[in-house]
Parts: C-alpha cells; sequence; structure tokens
C-alpha cells in the first residue's frame, strides 16, 4: 500500500488507532455463576446471590492513566454497564462490575473500586458468553469469550497479565472462589479507580425552553433557531428549544446526557461534549442552526431524535446524565406562566433555582434571548463539542467490519481477505446520536497500491479518497447501486436506520490484486445541516 494512501486511511482510521493506545486495559477477572461450591459474595453484602454476585474485573496494566469514561461493557445480549464520564484507571488501578448489591462494605476495603451495572444487571451466562470491553467510539477493547461459568468460582487470568490463560480461582488458591479487587492471590489490592465527583444539583440546569414558538392570538411566530424561518400556526415545532446552562465553577463533560420529555429520551449530547463553566448549549427541535452558531452565543445543536415535541398543554422537562440520573427538572402546565405563546420560558435573572416566567414578562423586547442571558446582549460561552479529526462531522458514525464472522481491527483500517470469504458491514451510530439521518457509502475496486485522490462532496472542501479516474459504484441516499465485479446490490436506506444496517455478501472470486475501497458519510446535523461527514474508510486487500 503507498504513502498516500496509507496516511488517508490512518486519518480515517484514527478511532481505531486507539486500540492500540488501550491494549494496557484488559478484562482479569470474572465470575457467571456465583451460586454454586464453594459460592461467591463477590460485593460482600453478606448474601451470595446469583445475580448480584456476577461481576466483571477491569483492570490498567499499562503505565498511563486511561479515561475510561463513556466506555461500556457488553455480553451477547446487550450493553451490560457504561462507565460514568471522568472515570480514570492509573497504572495498577481497578474496576469491578457487580451485577448489584449493597457495595459499601466492598468500597471501604480501599482497593479496586466497585460499581453496580448501569443496566442493573451484568447477565453472565452460566452456559458460556463474551464479555467485551469496548471504548467511547464502541472499538473493542478486550474480549472473553467462555464455553461456562465456574460453578460458584471466578475465572482469572492465572497471574493477573493479560496474555496469561484464563483458570478457575481454586486451581490458584484452593480456598478461594475469587479475589474481586484484588490479585489472583487475594491479598495485594489493586489500586481503586478514580471517579468524578458527583455533579452538584444546581450547576447543571435548564435556565430557557421554548414549548410553543407561535403566538396565535397575534399571528407572531419567534425564529429561535435563527435559521431565517420564523414558526407559523401550521409549522412551528423547529423553533421549539431547551437552554443548558453551567452555573458552578468547573467544566463539565456532558457526553451522552439526555433531554428527556414526559419520560422519553429527545435528545442525546455527543460524547465528549464540554460545558464549561458559565457555558451553555441550546437544543433546538430542527431548522438549520449555522446562522445561530455565528451569533457570538451559546452553542446550538438539533435534537438527535428529529424532534422535541414539547407539549403546548403541559408537560415535563429532564436532564439526565449518563447513568439516567435526573439532573434537573422542570414542570409547566397549560395556560401557566411557564407554558409559552409565541415566546420562551425563561429563568428571570438566569440562575439555578430562580423562578419562571415568560420571556416579555422580563424583558419586554424580546420573546426570547436562546443563546444569551435574559436581556439578549450577554452572551453565554459556547460548548465545547467533539472536535472530528477526519474531514467532515460526522462525530458518532462507524462502519464494523467482519471477515468471516470475526470483527476485524486495525490501526490503518486495512484487512485481508480471500474469494468467497463472507464480509459484513455493519454501519451504526454508537451514541445513536445520528440514527435517521441520511448517509451515503461509496464503493471502489482498485489494483492494490493506487493512488487515491481527494473528491469533493457537498460540505466538504476535499472529502473522501478515491480514483476518480476510474467507475465506482454509490449507495446513495434514495436508492442502491451493485459491484461490478460479482458483488450483490444492495439498497441503502435514505437515512441510518435504528440500530444500524448490516450489509452482508462473499467476497467474488478473480479479485485477485485488488483492493475494496469502502467510503462512508452521514450529515451530522447538530455541526453543519449540508456537511457529510466522513467517519470511516476501510480497505480490504485480495492478494
Amino acid at each position: 500500500m503507498n504513502t498516500v494512501r496509507m496516511t488517508c486511511l490512518l486519518i480515517f482510521g484514527l478511532a481505531l488507532f486507539a486500540n492500540s493506545v488501550t491494549a494496557q486495559v484488559y478484562i482479569n477477572e470474572h465470575n457467571g455463576d456465583p451460586t454454586g461450591t464453594p459460592g461467591t459474595d463477590a460485593n460482600l453484602d453478606g448474601t451470595i446471590n446469583s445475580t448480584q454476585d456476577e461481576f466483571v474485573e477491569i483492570v490498567n496494566g499499562g503505565v498511563t492513566m486511561v479515561n475510561i469514561g463513556g466506555w461500556t461493557l457488553s455480553d451477547l445480549v446487550s450493553v451490560r454497564h457504561t462507565f460514568a464520564a471522568g472515570t480514570i484507571l492509573n497504572p495498577g488501578a481497578a474496576i469491578v462490575v457487580f451485577g448489584g448489591g449493597n457495595l459499601t462494605t466492598f468500597d471501604a476495603l480501599g482497593v479496586a473500586t466497585g460499581v453496580v451495572a448501569s443496566s442493573g444487571s451484568v447477565g453472565l451466562n452460566n452456559g458460556g458468553d463474551t464479555i467485551t470491553l469496548a471504548d467511547s467510539l464502541a472499538v473493542q477493547v478486550d474480549q472473553v469469550i467462555y464455553a461456562s461459568a465456574g460453578n460458584g468460582e471466578s475465572t482469572t487470568h492465572a497471574t493477573d497479565a493479560p496474555g496469561d490463560p484464563f483458570v478457575l480461582h481454586t486451581t490458584l488458591a484452593a480456598a478461594i472462589g475469587h479475589s474481586a479487587g484484588y490479585k489472583v492471590d487475594g491479598v495485594t489490592g489493586w489500586l481503586p479507580a478514580t471517579l468524578a465527583p458527583p455533579i452538584p444539583p444546581s450547576q447543571i440546569y435548564i435556565n430557557e425552553y421554548c414549548n410553543d414558538p407561535y403566538f396565535n392570538g397575534g399571528g407572531i411566530g419567534i425564529d429561535s433557531n435563527a435559521d431565517g424561518v420564523p414558526a407559523t400556526s401550521s409549522s412551528q415545532s423547529d423553533d421549539e428549544f431547551v437552554e443548558v446552562v453551567n452555573a458552578g465553577p468547573t467544566t463539565i463533560d456532558i457526553g451522552n446526557w439526555e433531554i428527556v420529555y414526559n419520560g422519553s429520551n429527545r435528545h442525546t449530547f455527543a460524547s465528549g461534549t464540554q460545558l464549561p463553566a458559565g457555558g451553555s448549549i441550546v437544543v433546538f427541535s430542527g431548522g438549520d442552526v449555522t446562522n445561530f452558531n455565528t451569533l457570538g452565543g451559546a452553542t446550538g445543536v438539533l435534537s438527535t431524535n428529529g424532534f422535541l415535541g414539547f407539549g403546548n398543554s403541559g408537560g415535563t422537562i429532564e436532564i439526565r446524565d449518563d447513568m439516567a440520573a435526573v439532573i434537573n427538572t422542570i414542570t409547566y402546565t397549560s395556560g401557566s406562566n411557564q407554558d409559552g405563546d409565541g415566546e420562551s420560558i425563561t429563568r428571570v435573572t438566569d440562575t439555578t433555582g430562580d423562578a419562571l416566567d415568560r420571556h416579555q414578562n422580563v424583558t419586554p423586547a424580546l420573546r426570547h434571548s436562546a443563546g444569551f442571558k435574559v436581556d439578549g446582549v450577554t452572551p453565554w460561552l459556547p460548548a465545547i463539542l467533539p472536535v472530528a479529526t477526519w474531514p467532515g462531522n460526522a462525530t458518532d458514525f462507524r462502519v464494523a467490519t467482519s471477515i468471516n464472522g470475526a470483527l476485524q481491527t486495525s490501526p490503518t483500517n486495512v484487512f485481508t481477505a480471500s474469494a468467497n470469504n463472507g464480509i459484513n458491514f455493519y454501519f451504526h451510530s454508537p451514541g445513536l446520536t445520528l440514527e435517521l439521518f441520511p448517509f451515503s457509502t461509496f464503493f471502489q475496486i482498485v489494483p492494490t497500491g493506487t493512488a487515491l485522490f481527494p473528491a469533493t462532496v457537498p460540505g466538504e472542501s476535499g472529502g473522501f479518497w478515491l480514483d476518480q479516474t476510474g467507475t465506482f459504484a454509490i449507495f446513495t441516499l434514495f436508492d442502491g447501486m451493485g459491484f461490478t465485479n460479482g458483488l450483490t446490490p444492495a439498497a441503502f436506506a435514505p437515512v441510518l436506520p435504528l440500530g444500524g444496517m448490516n450489509y452482508t455478501f462473499a467476497m467474488p472470486f478473480g479479485l485477485n490484486g485488488m483492493s475494496l475501497m469502502v467510503q462512508s458519510l452521514i450529515i451530522d446535523p447538530g455541526l453543519n445541516v449540508v456537511n457529510f461527514g466522513i467517519d470511516d474508510a476501510i480497505e480490504i486487500q485480495i492478494p
């Protein structure tokens, strides 16, 4: 592969490059069957429980600290735990994820940190399962596959090293059925993880919202998202918004936090979103936030759910953190001073705990001040959004590649396959923020080593890498085209479906010395509604 292509694929494959950095973090011990013989009260709450004493121990065996905030622990069924933002594993530190129970006694030991699975269960099967540790970009960091659980004892690395085989714990120490929080000798404790301090409920709060952007009595609609299209009686949902403010003294990572309305998710903040002290982020129901983000105030983003859907007849708006804890709540009723009618509802003095009132009761000349304080002049600081390190702005889109059922990982996104190998591409949004948004995928088969040059797509100044002198198949927003080299045509949906989509085929014969190039693009509406962000570029070489 030539230098030009290697460089571009390293850019596109940056997320997977993290795998080499985080290889020092690994699954060291697990227990999927605590109630056999001898039985393990691993969480030390005084009761051996078949689900609550299941656990997985994660260790940092490297020489540098690793932030595992937003990482996930999964089995074959689902994600069982998401690590809280700001969770740090220093060298020699460990964190143990339990299925449940009271961890007071365990945490008092002063060794590895214990947490309860955020899903409420670790869910390991006695008859075999696959445990996967993945980073915040859904890139696999470590994986353990076992055929049978330990029947009352854990399974552990023989010498607490990632290259060691897994063995039943009693084969190493006959009297010890597990060593959760400790090394295999049951005496030497791992260091505890460093958890981010709890966020004071008053620090992050809803400062302003608009549930009814159109004033029926006066025929007036506000243009809160500044896209030049004011709300009308028949089209007003785009200008609904909620303004979130950080009133505290420190920057807060609100990645994967949610805006929830009447119990349903309306927006998930992109992983890595930072809200500085005195900063604000405004979530709009729809429209175009490009102009809004040039006004010099808070950052504007579009609802990841496609709409906010705040009712005119009343409702409850919540901010929930990445562990689903409620941080701030507002409940409004129809006809009250907390129910807008062509204007927003705002804190009277932009202070948490302050009374809420219709905006014109506070500042008569203004129907809203989205992105600014209530005077409409003093700006909030903008949020700090994740910086895209590839051309384009698709911050939450991946193409997972499997060959003959095995998930492929490489810092260059370059893989090798042979004729008739089963290939599967899983197009998905790990953080669920870009589901139901338009995406497109470009395929091309070229001689391995072909020099590739950037082509241009809407919103890009030099977008994706293909051989522009050759032909390529495009799975567009509205229809699909097949390969010209024997691959089966497939139609891609106009939008990325919920849960993503798979495309599976057998590598055709007769392609020796060729490479299959795969370029995927998706619109990231939170950054630029006309911008195709290019996230993943895959090369499969056929020797």
